[in-house]
């Protein structure tokens, strides 16, 4: 598995996220347009085989291909949901993304093959599970928690919560994954 690299991840649209209560203090529509972590479908977004869809591991171009992916997002060819991320896959420390990215904080989850998955998002901010629910008052504007101690605080809690028997997601173990952005 790549430690860090570039991650393409398209929003989804999640037709029941309205019906579920946000944060305190937060709106639906304030959450999902702040929102800065892995959700959604994870690139390649459809069958066709881009040209550096080869290069990828674990779903994370390496760094050297960004000239490449920085083309491919310029012409459309992602889409106009697309977003590219850096991420820093169990960082053993605070890790120091490449130029013109900036550490906005750090998401729990998982990206298989075919979509990307926030405990974050579907546990924290929008999850029916008070327990797990509490760590929204941890997480910064970006909706991500801005320690990577923090989210290992809640992997914790999410495991004790789980080996109770507590309907989470378990298709794949959640890691820690500290989250960048282009810098604006």
């Amino acid at each position: 598995m790549r430690e860090h690299g570039f991650f393409a991840v398209e929003r989804r649209r999640f037709d029941d996220i309205d019906r579920r209560a946000p944060p305190p203090n937060a709106a639906t529509p304030d959450v999902l347009r702040s929102y800065a972590g892995v959700d959604g479908l994870d690139w390649p977004f459809v069958a066709e085989e881009p040209p550096l869809t080869p290069l990828l591991d674990d779903g994370l171009l390496p760094e050297a291909h960004w000239p490449n992916l920085e083309a491919a997002l310029a012409s459309g060819a992602l889409g106009e949901e697309a977003r590219i991320l850096w991420l820093s896959v169990e960082p053993v420390s605070d890790p120091d993304p490449p130029a013109g990215f900036v550490l906005v904080g750090y998401d729990v989850g998982f990206h298989p093959s075919g979509g990307a998955y926030s405990a974050v998002f579907h546990e924290v901010l929008f999850g029916l599970l008070p327990e797990l629910r509490e760590f929204a008052s941890e997480l910064n504007t970006h909706w991500l928690f801005g320690t990577s101690s923090a989210a290992r605080a809640y992997v914790r809690k999410r495991a004790e919560v789980q080996a109770r028997g507590a309907d989470v997601e378990d298709a794949a173990p959640v890691l820690v994954l500290a989250v960048a952005v282009r810098a604006t």
